[in-house]
């Protein structure tokens, strides 16, 4: 019954099922994913995470192209939990566009053309995640940046601002970038070892470095994203920022 719904049975519905769920009881889908959050497994969280964004969207169903609304009703659509990833060099800089319109795919580096959506893709954004790593060099290509052990952000970028745009407006104002800072226990941050902070944040329950949204943001396809951030002192040399936004798209099968 919908008043014993859980993360995991909610993570396994259909989108229609969903539907359904959110129509007949949406305090209790509510309720689940509230409480999903809140737990200390990481599993929980994660899954209350992408769950919350596909409630969002269906919620918002309104908003869509109708040809879209169409394709999910026909499933030709489907709603998939996504996370698309882009690395810049942060290499002796004092600012970064994270973001742009000259940005391509690369498998490892980027995974989205132009800082824009596909077409038809609309995206619910649940969370921003930052991470931070120092490579070899300061390319920005696969070879550079697959074997960096992204971790924490280090406290020069954490003293710094961001903000984040979306649909030809400011979605997230100039933010501190400490918010990107979470974490279980101050000793992770400065760990030595970002894989020993990873080993050590996964299991107390917390994707270190998550910004949860509590007002998921709806972003249009083929409409420019921006993530810009700046801080007050040089990054060191070599080292790059990984972005990462998290949440549920429509895909077409």
């Amino acid at each position: 019954m919908d008043e014993f719904l859980t993360i995991s049975g909610l993570a396994g519905m259909s989108d229609a099922e969903l539907v359904g769920a959110i129509q007949r009881n949406p305090k209790a889908v509510k309720r689940a994913i509230v409480s999903a959050k809140k737990s200390t497994d990481a599993v929980s969280t994660a899954a209350a995470t992408v769950t919350a964004s596909r409630v969002e969207l269906l919620a918002r169903k309104d908003q869509l192209d109708p040809s879209i609304i169409k394709g999910l009703e026909t499933k030709q659509y489907q709603l998939v939990d996504t996370y698309i990833s882009v690395v810049k060099s942060i290499s002796s800089v004092t600012s970064i566009e994270m973001l742009k319109d000259s940005d391509n795919k690369e498998v490892g580096v980027c995974m989205i053309n132009g800082g824009k959506l596909e077409k038809d893709e609309p995206f619910m954004l649940t969370g921003l995640r930052l991470l931070y790593g120092v490579g070899g060099a300061a390319t920005e290509n696969v070879a550079t940046i697959s074997p960096i052990n992204f971790g924490m952000i280090s406290s020069i970028v954490a003293g710094g601002e961001f903000e984040f745009k979306a649909n030809g407006k400011t979605l997230i104002p100039w933010c501190s970038l400490e918010i990107f800072k979470t974490h279980f226990v101050k000793d992770v941050v400065e760990a030595e070892s970002p894989d020993y902070a990873y080993g050590y944040a996964f299991g107390t329950g917390r994707d270190f470095g998550m910004l949860r949204l509590e007002n998921p943001k709806l972003i249009e396809s083929q409409k420019a994203i921006e993530f810009n951030a700046k801080w007050g002192t040089a990054a060191t040399a070599s080292s790059f920022l990984k972005l990462i936004l998290v949440g549920s798209r429509v895909y077409k099968h």
